[in-house]
């Protein structure tokens, strides 16, 4: 099961923002990760290409380090359940709180919304 679970990271080995998204959503993230870094901003994407087997060895790595987690979906919080679920049942317990940007009905996550989140206090947003 080991091989079957796969997974890209994109600049996440010292990354202090990491963001986690899959299809379509992925593209746009890895656009706001480019122009984050552009800005001096530490973000790297995590993109989980198998869902089952979740890929949380990965995640692990992809995460090390990282003071934000930002989960950006095109639903309801689906990812980001699977995510919580992945780090539970592998153990790990200490992570930084999980923040999203979603998007249902059909529209995706824009990059100017994954930017704000990532630029704003997570208090003005929460």
């Amino acid at each position: 099961m080991k091989a079957e679970a796969r997974a890209e990271s994109f600049l996440c080995d010292d990354a202090e923002v990491v963001l986690i998204a899959c299809n379509t959503p992925a593209r746009t993230a890895k656009g706001a990760v480019q122009d984050l870094r552009n800005m001096g901003i530490k973000a790297g994407l995590f993109r989980p290409i198998t869902l089952w087997p979740f890929p949380v060895e990965d995640l692990k790595k992809a995460i090390h380090g990282a003071q934000r987690i930002v989960v950006v979906e095109a639903s309801a919080g689906q990812l980001e359940d699977e995510v919580r679920l992945a780090l539970s049942k592998a153990g790990v317990r200490q992570f930084p709180e999980i923040e999203s940007v979603r998007r249902m009905g059909g529209v995706l996550p824009q990059q100017n919304e994954i930017m704000t989140r990532v630029l704003s206090p997570k208090e003005v947003l929460a």
